[in-house]
This record gives structure tokens, sequence and C-alpha cells, in this order.
């Protein structure tokens, strides 16, 4: 009986050596290191930064503890063992009920040990790989809060932090305050003809960014309001960019036609906008038809309106829609079929004033980039009340 329970006890502890200790235990953790998981779990649970996967943190919390627990039960099965085999038979008796304990405990560690990597691998597959990401905001940017996006992705994305610009007056175009807006103004040679100077309204899209920093609208890649303070856009005309899409059309106008410092033409008057700054534009037209010589919408997609292009022909409002060449449906976003309803609809209208255009090679972020071409402003500034 003796050889059977010491064979046994022999087999358990090649096992345990051969099968767990080298493939399960890093020979590399240190007592730093358990410390360090340690502190950044309670980290964590604080809302600090996360440095470390949970799953991190569960394996390496398994592993240590179940390599003190296989060693307490190895060195307990070697001193046991030794003793039994000098023992009497009324100790032997005694140790004989310690060994199966201790074969029993080993093996309730090893089935501990496989429910911690049971509850590791749920870990990692409920959070994934992906670190956190940073983002560093340049202390003089003004935070607005902003309520969370509707159904559909962002129109336009969060602008990203850039170098300060130092030159205001880049491009023709500075924020002036009490309008809320940057202000693109031409020289007046390229005016030509004109005895007073076309306006035009912009507004910005991006349906979780109802207000735009000062910056951000000058800093956004491919937006109007960049191409204008590049350079890259030339525009006979006077350009009004408002940092809220929310701000009242109407009354801005009125505030620049009564402002001495520029001699706005009142039948020249066009509101534009992209995405959602597209939808704040086609309300803006339709509700004062008598105002706007012409409406340019750039990826305009809801479908709240009814017929927008027959409206604005109804309307005597010259309309241009402009749509990403790489329109696809997305859920319960519809770029494609909305574009293509467009198409549809102006086509059937056939009339001259209300027009369509498909950009290729560009996708809802990058459709802006037609605000650059001469082509579009010429027949904007072909339209008159």
């Amino acid at each position: 009986m003796k050889k059977i329970i010491l064979s046994f006890m022999a087999i358990f502890m090649v096992l345990c050596y051969l099968l767990f200790l080298p493939c399960k235990v890093d020979a590399t953790v240190t007592w730093s290191d358990i410390k360090g998981d340690g502190d950044q779990f309670i980290g964590v649970g604080l809302g600090q930064e996360r440095k470390a996967d949970v799953s991190d943190l569960v394996s390496t919390a398994a592993n240590i503890l179940t390599t003190i627990g296989v060693l307490i039960v190895l060195g307990g099965l070697l001193i046991t063992g030794i003793k039994y085999m000098t023992a009497s038979p009324q100790e032997a008796a005694k140790l004989k009920s310690r060994l199966i304990g201790l074969v029993i405990a080993g093996v309730i560690i090893l089935g501990a040990f496989a429910i911690w990597k049971f509850i590791g691998s749920l870990f990692e597959n409920s959070t994934g790989t992906q670190k956190p990401i940073k983002v560093e905001i340049p202390k003089d940017t003004e935070i607005t809060p902003t309520p969370k996006p509707t159904a559909g992705p962002t129109a336009t994305p969060e602008p990203t932090a850039t170098p300060e610009i130092t030159e205001e007056d880049k491009g023709g175009m500075v924020f002036v305050a009490k309008y809320d807006s940057w202000v693109y103004t031409p020289k007046i040679a390229d005016i030509g003809t004109y005895k007073k100077i076309p306006l035009v309204i912009y507004i910005h899209g991006g349906s979780n960014v109802p207000r735009w920093t000062e910056r951000a609208m000058v800093n956004e890649t491919n937006s109007f309001p960049k191409s204008l303070y590049d350079g890259d856009a030339k525009v006979n005309a006077l350009v009004v960019s408002p940092c809220s899409y929310d701000a009242n059309i109407p009354d801005l106008i009125n505030k620049l036609l009564a402002d001495t410092e520029y001699d706005i033409d009142t039948k020249k008057i066009t509101v534009t906008g992209h995405s959602t700054g597209a939808t704040k534009a086609l309300s803006a037209a339709l509700n004062n038809p008598s105002l706007f010589a012409s409406c340019v919408l750039v990826s305009y997609v809801n479908f709240s309106v009814n017929s927008p292009a027959t409206k604005l022909y109804n309307s005597g409002v010259p309309a241009y829609f402009i749509y990403e060449g790489s329109a696809t449906d997305n859920g319960t976003y519809t770029p494609k079929k909305r574009k293509e309803q467009m198409k549809r609809e102006i086509e059937s209208l056939n009339q001259p004033s209300i027009r369509f255009l498909d950009v290729v090679g560009t996708n809802h972020g990058t459709v802006q980039q037609y605000y650059r071409k001469a082509e579009l402003w010429d027949w904007v500034l072909e339209q008159s009340k």
C-alpha cells in the first residue's frame, strides 16, 4: 500500500512540474510586477488611465496564486512522504490521510486555476485589446458641452487640435466676434463689375458639434472655411461662416445688411451647408425664399423633408445638390439611398434651376473639396433675385 501511495505522489509531483510550471509561470514575474499590476487594477476603479488589460491582471493573479499553492502542496507532499516511509504503522495511518488531503488540495488548486483562466478569457473578450486614446487639448481651446450623437454617423468629425495659426488675416479671412463667425472678404479687384458684394452664408456640419470653436472652423481638413483661410478657394463674394449651425440665419443676414462696413447685394444672397449644415441651409431657404438667390446643399441626407428639390423649385430658389461618389448605406443612415432619391427627383423635374452633381472619388468628409471649384461659384454668382 505504501508503494502505491508513494508512486501516486511521485507521479503527481512530476506531472505538476512538467505540465504546469514550465508553461504557466513566467519566470520574469517579480514582486514589483505584481505590485504594479495591482496598482493599475485599483487605478482603473478610481477612473485613472488604464495601462493594462483587465485580462492581463486576472491572468497574472491566477499564475502567481496558483504557483504559490502548487509549491505549498508539493512541499507538503515531499515532507509528509518522507515521514510516511519512516513512520510506525500507527503514525503511517495518520500520515496517509494527510497525503490524500494534500493530493485533493492539489486537484482543487489546479481546478481553481482553470476557473481563473476562464474568467480572464471573459474579460479579454469583453474588453478587447485596444488601448484608450488620449487626446491632447490646447489650454486656450474653448470647450462647449455637446449632446450625444443621434442615430447615424457624425456628418463632420470633431476637429482635432492643430498648431496655433498666427496670421489672423490669412486668406482674407478673420473672426468677427459680434457675429460669432469667420468672415471672408475678397479683394476689391476680384469683385469685377459688381457694384455691391454678393453674400454667401456657410453652415458647418457635425451632428454632435452644434458649435465649433473659433479655431476649429479654420482647422478642419477639407472644410469650406479651411479652404478659404488657406487661400485654396477663391470666391468673389463675402462669405460668413457661423461657428454654430443653430445660428439664426435671417437675423444674421439682417445684422450684416445693417453693418456699414459691408455693402451687400441683397439680390445675390446664397445659403449653403454640408451634411447637418445642409439640412439647416434647406430649412433657411424654404422658410425665407424671398431672401435667397440660391441654395447649395452638400451631402444633404435628411429624410424629414419630402421632395426638397421640388419644394425649392416651387419656392423659386435655385438649388445645387452635391453628393459624395462613395456614398453607401449604413444602418439607419442611408446617404446612398438619399442620393439616388434626389437624383430621380431632380431628373423628373428637368429644370435648369435645380441641379444634381455626383462627385466621383469623394466621401462624406472630402466632398467639401468641391467648394474649391470655380464652376460652382460661377453658377452661384449668376443667380439673382
